[in-house]
């Protein structure tokens, strides 16, 4: 493996990893949110509802189920993906979705990739295979893979997230007894 192509996997590596840093708090981020949305809406119900103990069981359970299902796909799952406990994206996934972000880079990641796994299978000339890599490295060398990552995204849901709370806290200073 030259040492262009390790830097190429290193960086590969660390976009992959700030791909489910960002997963994980983006899930956070919706489990907030729902959460809140929740908890809110499930008050004033029973605010206005004076529901029975049966029905607060029932809602208390349907709803216990749906944020255990939040959190196992929206938060423990990218993090298991994070610290590398369960499988994560391969490296050509990666490459398509850094190649999606910059449109200079087209298939030149992918192939790249796929040349130095055809390099070690290959009758054709080692030498060549391998000034191949190095050439595409370093054509794609200056790009900053995590940029590929979609972190406006997150800002929205933390946005969503702020607005709900400042809902809740204003809701309940007003009228603490919804929450009861």
């Amino acid at each position: 493996m030259t040492g262009d192509y390790k830097i190429l996997i290193r960086k590969l590596d660390r976009f992959i990893r700030y791909y489910y840093r960002t997963q994980a708090l983006k899930g956070l981020t919706l489990f907030a949110v729902y959460f809140i949305l929740t908890v809110v809406i499930a008050s004033v119900a029973q605010y206005f509802g004076h529901f029975s103990t049966g029905i607060r069981t029932f809602i208390f359970d349907i709803l216990l189920t749906f944020f255990i299902g939040l959190f196992l796909w929206y938060i423990l799952f990218p993090l298991l993906k994070f610290f590398k406990v369960s499988k994560t994206i391969s490296y050509e996934r990666a490459a398509q979705i850094i190649s999606r972000h910059f449109a200079e880079i087209q298939d030149k990641l992918l192939n790249t990739l796929e040349l130095y796994r055809l390099g070690k299978h290959s009758p054709y000339s080692a030498d060549l295979l391998l000034a191949s890599i190095e050439q595409r490295t370093n054509q794609l060398s200056p790009f900053p893979f995590t940029e590929a990552v979609d972190v406006k995204r997150l800002f929205r849901y933390l946005l969503l997230f702020l607005t709900l709370l400042i809902i809740a806290i204003i809701l309940f200073t007003a009228k603490p007894m919804i929450f009861n």
